[in-house]
């Protein structure tokens, strides 16, 4: 398990600092980028022994993944603060819970408006969400100075809120799994 999670980290130390240079001149280079992001942490899921599954298909089958004791739900529909349809990227139900946990990713290589959707992100845990953990998981060196600091205090004084880089989701996922 420790080689999958060194995997993983070596994965993204050396492929998400290259797409973010690349990112700097397309969008699309940006949006390949985050679903590498993305694309890690399903495989720190998997290594864990979540069976990954797009939320569509899990709520048309549900009872054929009635058996499966850790279950990672990708792309989960909810209803935003502002009233429209919005995902999240996982929705982790394992049985060893008491909770399900969300986990959001954000990545900011650059100067730019992600670090701007902090406060949304957070308020739609807390008001659309809050029987539920959530778990932000924040990457790059181009946040605006206080945004991850803010962030941080709002876990610090929000139950069942927690911001995490990759590293401490990393470390996270293997004490509690």
């Amino acid at each position: 398990m420790r080689r999958v999670a060194f995997f993983c980290l070596a994965f993204l130390v050396a492929v998400i600092p290259a797409a973010s240079t690349l990112a700097d001149t397309s969008g699309s280079n940006a949006n390949e980028s985050g679903q590498l992001f993305e694309s890690s942490i399903r495989g720190v899921l998997k290594a864990k022994g979540f069976v990954v599954v797009p939320y569509s298909e899990w709520a048309q089958n549900k009872q054929d993944y009635e058996h499966v004791a850790r279950l990672a739900l990708r792309n989960v529909p909810y209803r935003s603060i502002y009233g429209h349809d919005a995902r999240v990227e996982f929705l982790l139900k394992a049985k060893e819970l008491d909770r399900d946990i969300l986990i959001q990713g954000m990545r900011q290589s650059r100067p730019g408006s992600v670090d701007e959707k902090l406060p949304y992100v957070w308020h739609n845990a807390r008001l659309n969400y809050p029987e539920r953990e959530t778990i932000l998981i924040v990457i790059g060196d181009g946040w605006k100075p206080g945004a991850l600091r803010w962030a941080r205090e709002q876990m610090a004084a929000t139950e069942g809120f927690s911001v995490m880089s990759f590293e401490e989701f990393l470390s996270w996922a293997g004490q509690a799994f």
